[in-house]
């Protein structure tokens, strides 16, 4: 999402339809809100049924912790939790 109400903001100044360049990809919005092709909803769905979903709820002081690794280790925390899994794992077998 983009942060700052961006789209909201440029609706006033460029109309009702407004495209943003993101991460490479264009995302549209009208009226701030984001607008899908249904291909794009395809796309996310078969993506997501493709994956995993496992919520973690660590205390505030915690969850500053691990973005705070993941920032310095220059990953996404999604990244860092998994690799370190993965490590730990790779440890444990050896």
């Amino acid at each position: 999402m983009v942060r700052g109400n961006v789209a909201q903001k440029l609706t006033h100044i460029f109309g009702n339809f407004v495209s943003l360049l993101r991460d490479g990809a264009v995302i549209r919005y009208y009226r701030g809100d984001i607008v899908s092709t249904q291909a794009e909803k395809n796309a996310v769905l078969k993506y997501q049924r493709a994956r995993d979903n496992i919520m973690i709820r660590p205390t505030k002081e915690e969850g500053q912790l691990i973005r705070q690794a993941a920032a310095d280790a220059g990953q996404s925390v999604q990244q860092y939790i998994l690799d370190t899994l993965r490590k730990r794992r790779e440890a444990e077998e050896a």
